[in-house]
């Protein structure tokens, strides 16, 4: 008899245990179901957000690229008429104007590359950090229980008649509680990214901004220049053509450096690509959909 109480108390005190395990498991469960809605908010406003800085960098440049046409088009007019007051002044003045405008495509290009071997050194900086972090290991040993075309956890049947013991049903709540988490961790995941991907739009845009205005200076100058200095072609001969050797030496050895730029991007983009299973495996983890019973 004494042994039946035993086991009668003592059963008493382990279902208690499990419920109060099993009360604070839903707990967490549903303060990470809170967060998800939260950072769900969050995700739809950073996407907004990004969308917004693309539109306003398209609308901030599309006056300076409206302007630099209309300067091309007076340039092309000016060198028209400059072509009747000196033959040979006027090629040497052409040569060194595709000299310029080369010389500023390759500037352009050159800011291109600079930029691109900065973003890639960040995302590289991002993918080697959460690799430190244990993220992309713990990413891909979940990876074999990602569903294929379905989501994470298949509704239940309310009338199920199922019925599981209470370890069973405290097992069952941690595994959700674990799928709630690493849906948390997803979208953490996506907002950090999307943060980046606003931040270095801006970046781009003013990096874009900033080439266009040189070039359109630079452009409004040469026109200038060229209408001041109209009725001076012959004595500015020998001048034009120390000023062609100076730009096609520029133009030689920016090309040259662009070739170095272009290589490295090319070597940093492709240390991107070797993390290419880590960035799927992190969207995969951020696709899934939990079905809550």
């Amino acid at each position: 008899m004494v042994c039946y109480l035993v086991i009668f108390i003592w059963s008493c005190i382990v279902t208690s245990v499990y419920s109060s395990t099993g009360y604070a498991i839903k707990r967490d469960i549903h303060e990470m179901r809170e967060s998800v809605k939260v950072l769900e908010e969050e995700k739809s406003k950073l996407t907004e957000k990004l969308e917004e800085a693309r539109k306003r960098c398209d609308e901030t440049l599309k006056p300076l690229y409206k302007k630099q046409a209309e300067f091309e088009g007076y340039q092309r007019e000016t060198i028209e008429v400059v072509q009747h007051l000196a033959g040979n002044i006027t090629l040497k003045r052409q040569e060194e104007e595709v000299l310029i405008k080369a010389l500023h495509r390759e500037i352009l290009v050159h800011n291109k590359y600079s930029l691109k071997i900065e973003l890639y050194e960040q995302e590289i900086e991002v993918f080697e950090e959460r690799k430190r972090r244990g993220l992309a290991m713990g990413c891909h040993s979940l990876r074999p229980t990602f569903p294929k075309n379905e989501s994470l956890i298949a509704p239940r049947s309310m009338g199920s008649e199922q019925e599981y013991s209470t370890r069973n049903s405290i097992i069952v709540l941690q595994n959700e509680l674990n799928s709630a988490k690493h849906d948390v961790q997803a979208l953490e995941t996506i907002i950090e990214e999307l943060s980046v991907q606003i931040e270095n739009t801006y970046k781009l845009c003013e990096a874009q901004k900033r080439d266009l205005e040189q070039l359109v200076d630079a452009t409004e100058a040469d026109l200038k220049e060229i209408l001041a200095n109209a009725g001076l072609f012959q004595e500015e001969w020998e001048k034009y053509v120390n000023v062609v050797e100076k730009y096609t030496m520029q133009l030689g050895e920016l090309k040259r450096r662009n070739e170095e730029l272009k290589a490295e991007s090319s070597r940093l983009n492709n240390i991107v690509q070797s993390f290419e299973e880590d960035s799927e495996c992190y969207m995969e983890l951020s696709a899934l959909v939990i079905n809550y019973p």
